[in-house]
């Protein structure tokens, strides 16, 4: 098998629990807060969860979340 092959085979099975993470992820969220981040635009949240971009921690993001939830 190729390198490159390897690489696709790896890329299909991290790509398919990533998936299935971010559905579980997005499930849990809206039972904690009553929202989804996505629902009031959250860029800072956005990049980190969805694109990677930057660092973030859990605490961080639970502070923002419960700052933006409505009463």
């Amino acid at each position: 098998m190729s390198e490159l092959s390897k690489l696709f085979y790896k890329m299909q099975k991290l790509s398919n629990e990533i998936s299935d993470n971010k559905h579980r992820f997005d499930e849990l969220i809206e039972e904690k807060y009553g929202y989804h981040y996505s629902d009031k635009d959250l860029d800072e949240i956005i990049d980190c969860v969805d694109y990677g971009h930057g660092r973030m921690t859990f605490q961080e993001f639970s502070r923002i979340m419960r700052e933006n939830k409505d009463d």
